[in-house]
């Protein structure tokens, strides 16, 4: 049995960095993605640490990505491996960095989270329980993963919905893409071989 050890690294990075700006707000604009960010590594370390203001809505923000980041981490990277898991990692938080500099080229703004991984592993994840579904009707739902292919389902719809900034809803939805294409590209592999 495969152990997630990306899926965990990646939640002990972000949950060190978070509370370390969560304890200390004036790092926040060092380290979050920034429109003109003044440090190079704005462009990765924005995507571990979450906001601290409103105080709530770290928590909740921090609780919310990890509630989908963890059951799909472990999942996916049990199935597919973990140098795929982090190949998928690092191409989001790539993407995410350069999308945030073209949605907000003449906007000074300022964004952190990990949601557009959570949303990169919840795809990669949904589809995995689609296929189990398939696969095993009646039993699957019968175990607790479905309830999390049902909540996953929906929380991904609610990104359709213009319920946020433009920019969030590029990130996320840069997530569910890219996931999308992790899918189609390790279903070719598996079918090519």
């Amino acid at each position: 049995m495969k152990k997630p050890i990306v899926t965990m690294l990646i939640v002990v990075i972000c949950t060190v960095l978070s509370v370390v700006v969560y304890c200390n707000p004036e790092l926040f604009e060092q380290m979050c993605l920034a429109t003109r960010p003044v440090n190079i590594w704005q462009y990765f370390s924005g995507c571990f640490i979450h906001v601290v203001e409103p105080r709530i809505a770290f928590w909740i923000q921090l609780i919310m990505n990890f509630m989908g980041l963890i059951p799909m981490g472990c999942m996916i990277e049990k199935r597919y491996g973990s140098q795929k898991v982090f190949i998928l990692f690092v191409a989001e938080i790539v993407v995410t960095a350069l999308l945030f500099q073209l949605v907000t080229w003449n906007k000074p703004s300022e964004a952190a989270g990990i949601s557009s991984v959570m949303y990169a592993f919840g795809t990669v994840g949904f589809y995995c329980l689609y296929k189990e579904m398939r696969e095993k009707k009646k039993e699957f739902w019968k175990k607790p993963a479905s309830y999390y292919f049902v909540f996953i389902g929906l929380g991904m719809l609610t990104n359709i919905a213009p319920m946020g900034s433009v920019v969030s809803m590029v990130l996320h939805s840069s997530g569910i893409v890219l996931g999308g294409i992790f899918v189609i590209l390790n279903n070719k592999l598996v079918v090519n071989r």
